[in-house]
C-alpha cells in the first residue's frame, strides 16, 4: 500500500507544480526475480498503468530482470547497419575518410549510455 501512497504523492505534486505526467506513457516494471507481478492496479488521476516485462527510457530498453541484452543487441545491429551504409556508399575509400565516417555516424550509437555493456 506504501506504493500507491507514493503514486498519490507524486501526482499531488505534479498537480501543485503544475507538471502534467502523461500517464499513457507510464507502466509497471516489477524489477528482480523475488518481485513478481501482483494482482493490484496502479493509477495515476484514474488512469491505469499496465504492467510491462520492459521498458524503454531515455532509448535504453531494461526488462525486469536487469538486464539490458534486447538493448545491445538493437545497437550493435542499428552500429552494423550504419558502418555497411558508410562502406557501401561512400566513394573514397581512404582510410582517413572512413575513420570521421565511422566517428561521426557509428561511435555515436556504440558510445551512448555505454555503461550497459559493462556485463560485470
Amino acid at each position: 500500500m506504501i506504493h500507491v501512497k507514493s503514486i498519490d504523492k507524486l501526482h499531488l505534486w505534479s498537480v501543485k507544480w503544475q507538471l502534467n505526467i502523461a500517464a499513457h506513457k507510464c507502466c509497471v516494471l516489477h524489477v528482480g526475480r523475488n518481485n513478481r507481478p501482483i494482482n493490484h492496479e496502479y493509477n495515476i488521476h484514474n488512469n491505469k498503468l499496465v504492467n510491462a516485462t520492459e521498458v524503454v527510457d531515455l532509448g535504453v530498453t531494461v526488462d525486469s530482470n536487469m538486464r539490458f541484452d534486447k538493448h545491445i543487441n538493437k545497437m550493435v545491429t542499428k552500429a552494423h547497419q550504419r558502418a555497411a551504409l558508410i562502406s557501401k556508399r561512400l566513394k573514397s575509400k581512404k582510410p582517413d575518410v572512413l575513420f570521421r565516417a565511422f566517428m561521426v555516424y557509428v561511435h555515436p550509437i556504440l558510445e551512448y549510455c555505454s555503461a550497459v555493456w559493462n556485463r560485470s
